[in-house]
């Protein structure tokens, strides 16, 4: 994060009235704890992947980011900013004991977007043949909304997976 940058922007910004988003991985914390402190966000959006070797880092690296990601969590709960969180749901994984543990950090106003992985990736390395095992999470992505809305969460499906498989359902139904 370049926060001496975008603490001049937001500055900046917040002159014109004009609402702050941050999207963020959360994990460097000092960064984001300084633009927080100084008020120049008033919204934060970022990504709970789980499980964090999922990503392709060594364990212990995962793990260092996994729990500076929970601190940010803290961080962002302390400020009292309202939070997007939005989870990448992979086919094949359960990310639920992930995100019960990030669930467990937040302390402020906040949503959830399932964002189910749905396609080939678009960096390199590619691994198609991960993609055919893991993309398209249909079971996944309504199990853990269901689990979330017990919760009492509001949540919400990125659309694109709706109209995937309201498309592929009435083709097997036609």
């Amino acid at each position: 994060m370049q926060w001496w940058e975008l603490s001049s922007l937001f500055s900046k910004v917040k002159l014109l009235d004009v609402p702050v988003s941050l999207n963020t991985n959360l994990t460097l914390v000092g960064p984001l704890e300084k633009l927080l402190k100084a008020g120049l966000v008033d919204h934060i959006a970022t990504d709970l992947k789980a499980p964090p070797e999922l990503y392709g880092l060594p364990t212990e690296v995962a793990e260092r980011l996994w729990n500076l990601f929970l601190r940010g969590l803290e961080v962002v709960s302390d400020y009292e900013i309202p939070l997007e969180l939005r989870i990448p749901v992979p086919r094949g994984f359960d990310v639920w004991p992930w995100v019960e543990e990030g669930l467990g950090h937040i302390k402020t106003d906040f949503y959830v977007v399932l964002n189910p992985l749905v396609g080939k990736p678009l960096t390199n390395p590619r691994d198609e043949d991960w993609c055919s095992a893991h993309c398209w999470p249909g079971k996944e992505v309504h199990e853990l909304k269901e689990k979330l809305g017990e919760l009492g969460l509001r949540v919400y499906v990125s659309g694109f997976l709706k109209t995937q498989w309201n498309q592929a359902n009435t083709m097997e139904a036609t």
